[in-house]
């Protein structure tokens, strides 16, 4: 996906939350749309810091204003997630901030857990699938092998 689309999207969230807020609405309220924004902000991140590739035809001039493209997008979704968090913080203090962030890492880590449980899970089906397949392979190979010699015996 291209990062300055998801950029486009993260403005659209911030836009949205800042008139929440703005309207009355407590960012708690709009707690949604605080962790949209930051996830949308992680993405502009990964996809900006990924290597690109000069194209072809591509001068070097060319390459280099598309590198100071990514760099301020980066930069912008960087920004409105330090707004987000000073308005989050404005209201609630940095404990409540810091208590997020520690919970944020809790959902991670317990993401990142389940996801290698159920890789785990799925590297021993398959496991127990070929190890199946073999058997039935080899007894119709046995089976087989048993039909024509009894065949060429008889």
């Amino acid at each position: 996906m291209d990062p300055f689309t998801v950029l486009a999207g993260a403005t659209a969230i911030y836009n949205g939350l800042k008139s929440a807020v703005s309207a009355g609405e407590d960012v708690v309220d709009t707690a949604h749309r605080v962790g949209s924004l930051m996830s949308e902000v992680a993405k502009v991140v990964q996809l900006v810091s990924m290597p690109r590739k000069k194209r072809v035809f591509q001068s070097q001039a060319e390459f280099e204003a598309q590198a100071m493209k990514l760099y301020a997008a980066k930069d912008k979704a960087k920004q409105m997630a330090a707004e987000a968090k000073n308005m989050f913080v404005a209201m609630h203090g940095v404990a409540a901030w810091d208590n997020v962030q520690r919970k944020v890492i809790e959902l991670r880590k317990e993401a990142a857990r389940q996801a290698k449980e159920e890789y785990e899970q799925a590297m021993e089906t398959r496991r127990d699938m070929i190890m199946v397949s073999s058997i039935v392979g080899g007894l119709l190979f046995v089976m087989a092998g048993f039909g024509i010699w009894l065949t060429l015996t008889h």
